[in-house]
């Protein structure tokens, strides 16, 4: 039977439409998520780095193409930056803008992703998988 590759992030990016963030590392929905789980978050540490991804990566000389993802605002195919760049654009290790988390957010993605997941697979299912 077919396998088929889905993230949690594919399946909310229509709830980020207006976001910089395209859930690389730390950034708000990332950090919503995990305050919505339980993990503790010091929000006094909370930082807002590499925004303008594609800006930032293109400033140290990484080049980019309109099929990588760079911001939560991206539509149509693309991949996503490889981790071990993000050192050349953040300080900290955020990739957006965590000082805006919170709790409400991160739940209404984990329950919204949790959803879609289950439709998806119900929709499979019945099509034969």
């Amino acid at each position: 039977s077919p396998a088929y590759h889905v993230s949690y992030g594919d399946l909310i990016t229509d709830l980020l439409v207006d976001s910089d963030d395209c859930l690389v590392h730390a950034g708000g929905p990332e950090t919503s998520i995990c305050m919505a789980i339980g993990i503790r978050v010091d929000m006094s540490r909370a930082v807002s780095e590499a925004n303008g991804r594609r800006q930032a990566l293109e400033s140290t000389g990484v080049a980019t193409s309109k099929y990588m993802k760079c911001d939560g605002k991206h539509r149509g195919p693309g991949g996503t930056l490889p981790a071990h760049r993000i050192a050349e654009i953040s300080r900290s290790g955020v990739v957006g803008d965590a000082t805006g988390a919170n709790r409400e957010l991160g739940e209404k993605l984990i329950s919204t992703s949790i959803e879609r997941l289950a439709e998806l697979c119900v929709e499979i299912a019945g099509k034969g998988g």
